[in-house]
């Protein structure tokens, strides 16, 4: 098993080198098939001694437009990038990026020594760290995890994964 981003996983399914990805999509090529996997809401993951840290409820994307964000590159995969993004859109808001990082485990290290904040899935919140924590935020959006594969791809194992998965309500 390998972590890799969107962009490398979509590659190794295509040279064959996996016959599996967990993705988040767009896709966007013909030779791979796709069926929904999971989704997630984003929350927020701020810095231990940040003013809204200690605050009830849900944090307003108005209260923390402008700091600076800690995200995913584009290029590693458009679909995560694109899906904050939206937050920033549906509030009106623009993003301040500070900082890139692939790895949901560094984002939130960044985010403990205040380099900035970060919008994450509620997954990531299983990541403990003494100096961040996690928050709801008032726009609910959702991270879409898909199962992928090559359509060419007929080795049992995928045939019975893929089948499998598509018994169980996403």
């Amino acid at each position: 098993m390998s972590q890799l981003t969107t962009k490398q996983q979509i590659q190794a399914l295509l040279t064959g080198d996996i016959d599996l990805a967990l993705l988040v999509p767009p896709v966007g090529d013909e030779e791979l098939n796709t069926h929904p996997f999971y989704e997630e809401k984003f929350i927020v993951c701020l810095p231990k001694s940040h003013p809204l840290a200690s605050s009830t409820g849900p944090i307003a994307m108005e209260d923390v437009s402008n700091e600076p964000l800690i995200i995913s590159p584009r290029e590693a995969g458009e679909g995560y990038f694109e899906a904050v993004r939206s937050l920033y859109i549906k509030s009106n808001t623009v993003m301040n990026i500070a900082q890139y990082s692939t790895e949901q485990q560094t984002m939130v290290s960044l985010v403990a020594a205040e380099f900035g904040i970060s919008f994450v899935p509620e997954s990531t919140s299983h990541i403990q760290h003494h100096n961040v924590v996690y928050k709801e935020i008032d726009i609910t959006h959702y991270k879409k995890t898909v199962l992928t594969w090559h359509k060419h791809t007929q080795t049992p194992l995928v045939h019975g994964v893929v089948e499998l998965l598509k018994t169980f309500k996403v």
